[in-house]
């Protein structure tokens, strides 16, 4: 008997590219098959240091901090965000399924993060279909410049001006200044962005 024709198979990776420490890293998959193969999986081991937050596809999206598993439409009806150690995710028997995109914490200290995906199949995939995306996690070059008048009478209003200066190249999702109040100083008020 002629052996059964096996599924052509192939996944693509692309990442963001970049990110600062603690900040947002961003990573597509995307995945096509032709031939007759119903139980594709993707396999997408979490990289050390990163945590997964969401995967997104079609318009939905799995939040992985509250929900460990659910399906994203036909295309993608299973989804589990932490199969020992792994992200996993069933394929839809569909010539093409939308790509996957993938939102992770970056890690707190800046490293090279590599992260690779394959895919399973019931009938076999020779090669086994592998991909491959890089990332570099940077600290963010922040500076806070503190400006007030140099002389002051006893009770009068002085007003300081904070400016935090962020050197790129990325944007940063957040970030807090602390400013102490001097001893005998009473906060009167604040305004944000030079009003």
């Amino acid at each position: 008997a002629a052996a059964p024709a096996l599924a052509n198979v192939s996944i693509a990776k692309t990442s963001s590219g970049a990110a600062y420490t603690g900040g947002t890293l961003t990573i597509q998959i995307a995945a096509t098959h032709v031939g007759p193969e119903s139980s594709l999986v993707i396999h997408d081991p979490t990289p050390a240091g990163l945590t997964l937050l969401t995967v997104s596809a079609g318009g939905g999206t799995l939040d992985c901090t509250t929900t460990p598993s659910g399906a994203l439409g036909p295309d993608y009806p299973m989804v589990t965000c932490n199969a020992g150690g792994e992200l996993q995710v069933h394929l839809g028997d569909f010539l093409s399924n939308p790509a996957l995109t993938l939102t992770y914490r970056a890690p707190s200290a800046p490293a090279t993060v590599v992260n690779t995906a394959t895919i399973t199949c019931t009938g076999g995939c020779t090669p086994v279909p592998t991909s491959s995306a890089t990332a570099n996690v940077v600290a963010p070059t922040v500076s806070v410049q503190k400006t007030a008048p140099a002389t002051a009478r006893p009770g009068d209003t002085v007003r300081w001006t904070i400016t935090a200066t962020n050197a790129g190249p990325f944007t940063l999702d957040s970030f807090t200044v602390d400013d102490a109040i001097p001893a005998g100083a009473t906060l009167l008020d604040f305004a944000v962005g030079g009003a």
